[in-house]
């Protein structure tokens, strides 16, 4: 538990160090084998359920093929990285279908529904889409979207750790 903390607050310092510039400096991200891990739900982590186009948040063994993603640049820099997600397993990204609903289909870095903005809030890395203008959220221990202007910097629901 201690090492996987201390390789959270890891990832959330560098993060915090690419986001935190001013500016578009286009910085380039390209992050393999992540584990997406709940800020809420601690043993909770996104994962993409095998043959369907469903994103869970659930237990799955960090192990798990379904539970690996990569997270890399899609689209040019605003004042923070625009990135896909996209699962290791099924090689689909998640993507926006509503201003609440989220689902995995196939990748499509043109696709504005699949780009997020990768930000950091005060407890770990936040994913907002502006096609919908909605965050990225783990509320009811399910990933939907939650539409507002922004995300909400201390909502633990809409915050998640990237493990490598």
């Amino acid at each position: 538990m201690k090492l996987r903390l201390a390789a959270a607050l890891g990832t959330a310092a560098a993060l915090v160090s690419l986001v935190a510039g001013s500016g578009t400096a286009n910085a380039y991200v390209n992050m393999d084998n992540l584990v997406i891990g709940s800020s809420k739900f601690i043993d909770h982590h996104l994962g993409s359920v095998y043959g369907s186009y469903e994103l869970s948040s659930t237990t799955y063994s960090t192990s798990a093929a379904n539970s690996r993603w990569k997270v890399a640049s899609a689209a040019p820099d605003t004042d923070y990285p625009n990135v896909q997600l996209r699962n290791d397993s099924s090689g689909r990204c998640v993507r926006a279908m509503s201003a609440s609903t989220v689902q995995m289909k196939s990748c499509n870095s043109q696709d504005p529904y699949q780009i997020w903005a990768m930000t950091q809030g005060a407890i770990g890395t936040q994913f907002f889409n502006f096609a919908v203008r909605s965050c990225l959220d783990n509320g009811n221990n399910s990933p939907y979207l939650f539409r507002e202007e922004s995300c909400n910097r201390t909502n633990p629901y809409q915050s998640w750790f990237l493990v490598q």
